[in-house]
């Protein structure tokens, strides 16, 4: 797991610095934005109960598998039993499952 959130984390940064990549359309990307989005801070609020995420400021849709399209990732902000906290989630588009870490500095 930390391999994968690690490889996550260099192609969420390739991303952000190559102006990302887009979706084969427009409600694809819409859809699975918002069903990634929805799992992740589900599993956030699983993982720490006091956490309060406020948006996702980052974003990767394809990492990993043959390909190169079996996660995608996100980037998230939000506070922690009131300090700033940032979360690293992995949506799984097959499985439709997110692992997610608290991004420490």
């Amino acid at each position: 797991m930390r391999n994968i959130l690690a490889i996550a984390a260099a192609a969420l940064a390739a991303a952000v610095l190559s102006g990302g990549v887009r979706a084969s359309s427009e409600s694809a990307w819409n859809t699975l934005d918002r069903t990634a989005h929805t799992t992740c801070a589900r599993q956030i609020k699983l993982m720490s109960p006091k956490a309060r995420v406020s948006r996702s400021t980052g974003r990767v849709p394809g990492i990993g598998g043959e390909g190169g399209d079996l996660y995608y990732a996100l980037m998230f902000k939000g506070k922690e039993s009131g300090a700033e906290a940032r979360w690293l989630c992995l949506y799984d588009k097959h499985t439709k499952k997110a692992q997610a870490r608290e991004i420490t500095d």
